[in-house]
């Protein structure tokens, strides 16, 4: 046993010297490989600009151009030793003391990211940092790194610390448009960097580490948090006082400006900015700023310009009704594209987006997943069911369910309970089917945060996003198939290669039938039920929501083609003076769908474009794509032709065979097994052997009535 165990630690031994010997080859291969970089000076580097990147809608029309004021050049001699320190602190607190890359902030980065099982910690140097914004893409590898770490080296070795710190602050970006500490100054404080004082010199020190969360016009209360975090970490490392610390902590925030100056520029900022943070978290904030990107969206601005005139309107005329907040989603649900977003009133008072940020809830709008479900599991619109009062044991005591007007109808029918929002019948039908039903249908159709499991959450008492609520009435407008929502059709680079091209992703989620009986339950809501102010707008149904004691309140619908769900409330979450989802909200999609629905139809009249031409397809239900004759469930579906799905199904081939397997042996089963699956398996690999456990019964053992005579399980 000993002289095996020593023939192990010697194998052992030996792959560790390998993986050493491979690992140290490879680093000197990357130093290699960056050894041609010519280091600049730091008079060449102080006039290095960047590339713009530019944003535009579905036609081509420029939305937001990332360019700016990008930066101000200055030496580090005027720029404060607080905020010199304060990065030190932030972002690589050993920075005088390692010769480049610090091997302990890597151990203890990787420590934390095993820890929590995920990302939660980086490792990188200042010096690192400033290697890889200088010559290197954000594209995440273990060469990238590698290149990341050979730099550092060779600019601990050119260049002073003082130097490296003197051109990381004027590389670094701080949001808003901002690159390097001297433009940053001016954005958030209005004064040149040499005039700031401790508290804003750490606000400063924040931001780099997630520049669009951090920024101080979106999150002021979460960039708040991190400077004082940052203030922490100055006095434990000895840089100020605790008395400072604490005198810092406390100033109020005091910007320059309402917001950004650069986003007073931008058209449909919610909507821009939603996009940046999406494509910043997949490729990093530097990268889609500076690369000079073209990104084409999916919004259309002209449907975006009467979307804001609406919410703008609906909200003056419901002054005195204490309605502060407004956010409107439309989208093409025959393709999941987004053309319309409203995240807020006004973008210059609150950058927050309550079209995909906020969790709201949904009130009598949730009703739509209680009676999909219902009409799935064989419930009828004619079907009655008592509207009487009932209460519920819970974990908090007893619950009542109570209709908003505190009347009861006794026997009403599931289209008239639906249509005039009737609560008690939908908590009835929730608990008839279970509420897990229900939350299964709601996150199938596209509801994505958390529900949860009480019967309560039936009549909209957990919070969902507007998106998502405009996203879940399309399958229903759709025959059933969901479009995942998109807003982004194509990324080229500043050389024309595309970076992204994306086309709709589509798949049934609920039957036609049951999709079409669902169609004639919205109509009846606006037709006779709570939504007849949007009777004006032709072919509209929908439904209405309002939530208890009148916080926010709803309206979701569509007509042909397009889909939209607006919401009204304060963020406060005090309450509006009866307001319900019947007028506010009803009356802004009117006035907005009234006008969007016939100006997207004009663009799709005649199908003339070729874009535009609806074409059917039979697509796989498994992947979404254009179906093969191997798949084995499929479903017809139109696209328009400029969206058209390209690429055929690549997991049902004629390389792969369908095999009912034996649960028990995971072997080909034979007629007696009792419980079997069906598997795809590729030919090369599907198994032989057939199941052994499940064997015809001896003739003597077989029973005598001849019905028991069949096999058992799949035939």
């Amino acid at each position: 046993m000993l002289r095996v165990i020593k023939v192990l630690l010697k194998i052992a031994g030996s792959l560790l010297l390998l993986i050493f010997v491979g690992v140290v080859g490879y680093f000197l291969a990357c130093m290699a490989s960056v050894r041609s970089i010519i280091l600049e000076d730091l008079e060449t580097y102080s006039q290095v600009l960047s590339n713009a990147t530019r944003i535009y809608d579905r036609n081509g029309n420029l939305l937001a151009d990332l360019s700016g004021e990008l930066r101000e050049y200055v030496p580090l001699r005027d720029i404060p030793p607080a905020l010199q320190l304060a990065t030190v602190a932030s972002e690589d607190r050993r920075f005088f003391q390692h010769s480049g890359i610090d091997l302990r902030a890597i151990m203890r980065a990787l420590y934390q990211d095993l820890k929590h099982k995920e990302i939660v910690e980086g490792g990188s140097t200042i010096t690192q940092q400033l290697a890889r914004n200088l010559y290197l893409s954000q594209r995440k590898s273990l060469s990238r790194k590698m290149q990341e770490m050979a730099i550092a080296i060779r600019l601990e070795r050119h260049y002073s610390k003082e130097e490296i710190l003197e051109m990381y602050l004027n590389k670094v970006y701080y949001g808003s448009g901002a690159y390097g500490v001297g433009i940053a100054s001016k954005i958030y404080f209005g004064k040149p960097v040499s005039q700031l004082n401790l508290a804003e010199c750490a606000l400063l020190a924040a931001i780099p580490r997630r520049p669009n969360d951090y920024s101080p016009y979106r999150n002021p209360e979460l960039a708040l948090k991190m400077r004082n975090t940052v203030l922490d970490k100055m006095w434990k490392m000895g840089f100020i006082r605790k008395e400072e610390a604490e005198k810092a902590q406390k100033e109020p925030l005091k910007l320059a400006h309402q917001q950004a100056p650069q986003t007073a520029r931008f058209k449909a900022p919610h909507f821009v900015f939603w996009v940046i943070d999406q494509l910043a978290e997949k490729y990093g904030e530097d990268f889609v700023y500076k690369s000079g990107l073209k990104i084409y969206t999916t919004l259309d601005i002209k449907l975006q310009e009467i979307a804001e005139k609406a919410i703008k309107r609906g909200l003056e005329k419901a002054k005195g009704l204490k309605v502060s907040q407004a956010a409107l989603v439309a989208l093409d649900y025959r393709t999941g594209h987004i053309l319309a977003m409203v995240g807020g009133k006004d973008f210059r008072e609150s950058q927050f987006n309550r079209a995909v940020q906020a969790r709201l809830q949904a009130g009598s709008a949730f009703k739509i997943f209680v009676y999909t479900a219902a009409i799935d599991k064989g419930f009828e619109p004619q079907d009655t069911i008592m509207d009487t009062p009932v209460s519920y044991r819970s974990a908090n005591g007893v619950w009542r369910p109570k209709n908003a007007d505190g009347h009861y109808r006794g026997k009403v029918t599931l289209k008239y309970a639906f249509a005039q929002s009737i609560n008690v019948p939908a908590v009835k039908l929730a608990d008839k089917i279970g509420i897990e039903t229900v939350i299964e249908y709601a996150h199938k159709m596209g509801i994505t945060t958390p529900l949860e499991p009480y019967l309560s959450t039936a009549i909209g008492s957990s919070g969902v996003r507007v998106l998502d609520m405009a996203s879940a009435i399309g399958v229903i407008a759709n025959n059933g198939v969901r479009c995942e929502p998109q807003s982004i059709l194509k990324i080229e680079t500043s050389k024309g290669v595309i970076l992204e091209h994306n086309k709709p992703v589509s798949f049934p989620v609920i039957p036609t039938e049951t999709a079409e009986t669902m169609q004639e339950m919205l109509r009846e809501v606006v037709l006779r039920g709570t939504g007849r102010r949007a009777s004006s707008v032709p072919g509209a149904a929908g439904k209405t929501g309002t939530s208890d004691d009148y916080r926010a309140a709803w309206f979701v619908g569509y007509t042909p083609k397009l889909a939209c769900a607006v919401w009204v409330g304060n963020d406060d979450y005090t309450p509006m003076s009866r307001v319900y989802g019947g007028t506010v909200p009803c009356a802004i999609w009117a006035d907005f769908m009234g006008q969007a629905s016939a100006l997207w139809e004009e663009k799709n009249k005649g199908l003339t474009s070729e874009d535009e031409e609806m074409v059917r397809v039979r697509i796989c239900d498994d992947t979404g794509l254009l179906a093969t004759p191997y798949c084995p469930s499929t479903h017809i579906q139109e696209f328009p032709r400029g969206s058209l799905p390209s690429e055929r199904c690549n997991l049902h081939t004629g390389d792969f065979v369908e095999v009912n397997i034996c649960n028990e042996s995971g072997k080909i089963a034979t007629p007696y097994c009792s419980s079997t699956t069906k598997k795809k398996v590729h030919i090369d690999k599907r198994p032989t052997e057939i199941c052994d456990i499940h064997k015809a019964l001896p003739k003597e053992s077989k029973p005598k009535n001849e019905a028991d005579n069949q096999p058992l399980g799949n035939q």
